[in-house]
C-alpha cells in the first residue's frame, strides 16, 4: 500500500511539473503596455488608460490589419442600395426623422436626401454599424509602429505570399502613425462625452455611428442635434446633424450642380463609385429619376 501511494504521489508532482513547463511555455498574448506609455506621455489618464487596457475584452486584433490586405472598394455592390425594398426604407427613414433631417437642412444648407444617402449606404441606416470594438482597432494599428506587432503581421499576410516584409513595414508604419492620432480623437470624445470606449463598435478602419465617422472629425463636425449637450453618432439627430455639418464644411452648398457635388461626396468616401451612387440615390429619393 505504501508504495503504491508512494507512485501515485511521484506520478502527481511529475505531472504538475510537466503542466508548469508546457505553460511556460505559451508566451503570454501581445500587450499594449508601450502603447498606454505613449498616450501617458502625451496626457492622458494613467488610471483611466489601466482600467480600460486591463478590460478583459480589449486585446491586439489583426484581422483590422490583414483586411487592408484583401478589401478592394471595386468588390463593394453599392447597386443594392437602389433596389425597391431599400429605397422604400429610405422613404420611410425620410419621414420618420422628417423634423431633424429640415432642421439640419434649414441650419447647414445640406438637404435631407443626400443625408439620407449617405445613412443608407454606410449603416443601412443605422441598422448595422459594424462589429469590430473600435478601442482594439485602433490599438491594434497603432501598435504596428512596434518591431514586435510588425512580425506578428507579416506572420499572417505573408501566408498569401505576395508581401514582402519591406512592403508590410511600410504600409504598417504609416497606418500605426495614422491610427494613433485616431486613437487619441477617440479616447477624447470619450471622455468628453462620457462614453465607455470599450463597448463602442465600428467598421474594421474604426469608423462609428450611425454615420461612420472616424474619431478625428467627430471632434471636428461632431454635432448635437439632439440639443442635450453631448455627440453621439449613435443617436439619429446627431447623425444627421453631423453628416450636415461634415458636408458643409467641405463645401456642399444648395445650388450645387452634380460634379460639384460629386467632388464634396468624394470627402466622405474617397471612391468615384461611392459618390456617384449616393447621387442616384439622392435623385431617386427626390423623384427625379
Amino acid at each position: 500500500m505504501l508504495v503504491r501511494l508512494t507512485g501515485m504521489l511521484i506520478a502527481l508532482v511529475i505531472a504538475a511539473f510537466l503542466g508548469t513547463a508546457v505553460g511556460a511555455e505559451q508566451p503570454p498574448p501581445p500587450s499594449f503596455e508601450n502603447l498606454q506609455n505613449r498616450l501617458i506621455k502625451d496626457g492622458f489618464d494613467k488610471q483611466q488608460l489601466e482600467k480600460i487596457y486591463n478590460h478583459k475584452d480589449v486585446e491586439l486584433d489583426l484581422s483590422v490589419a490583414t483586411v487592408y490586405f484583401r478589401h478592394r472598394e471595386s468588390k463593394s455592390n453599392y447597386d443594392q442600395f437602389l433596389e425597391d425594398k431599400t429605397i422604400a426604407n429610405a422613404r420611410a427613414y425620410l419621414a420618420e426623422h422628417k423634423t431633424d433631417l429640415e432642421a439640419t437642412e434649414k441650419a447647414y444648407g445640406v438637404d435631407k436626401e443626400v443625408i439620407t444617402a449617405i445613412l443608407l449606404v454606410e449603416t443601412r441606416l443605422g441598422g448595422y454599424v459594424g462589429v469590430k470594438p473600435v478601442i482594439n482597432t485602433l490599438s491594434t494599428l497603432a501598435s504596428l509602429s512596434e518591431e514586435s506587432k510588425r512580425s506578428l503581421l507579416f506572420n499572417q499576410v505573408s501566408k498569401n505570399g505576395k508581401q514582402s516584409r519591406e512592403q508590410v513595414d511600410a504600409w504598417a508604419e504609416k497606418k500605426a502613425a495614422w491610427a494613433y492620432e485616431e486613437l487619441k480623437a477617440f479616447l477624447s470624445h470619450t471622455d468628453s462625452s462620457e462614453t465607455d470606449p470599450v463597448g463602442i463598435k465600428g467598421s474594421f478602419a474604426g469608423a462609428m455611428g450611425y454615420a461612420q465617422f472616424m474619431p478625428s472629425n467627430i471632434l471636428v463636425y461632431g454635432a448635437d442635434g439632439s440639443g442635450d449637450g453631448k455627440v453621439d453618432l449613435f443617436v439619429h439627430s446627431d447623425a444627421i446633424a453631423s453628416i450636415g455639418l461634415y458636408l458643409k464644411g467641405h463645401g456642399w452648398k444648395p445650388g450645387l450642380d452634380a460634379e460639384k457635388m460629386g467632388k464634396v461626396l468624394l470627402r466622405y468616401n474617397n471612391s468615384t463609385y461611392y459618390a456617384n451612387t449616393l447621387l442616384r440615390i439622392r435623385a431617386v429619393l427626390r423623384g427625379s429619376s
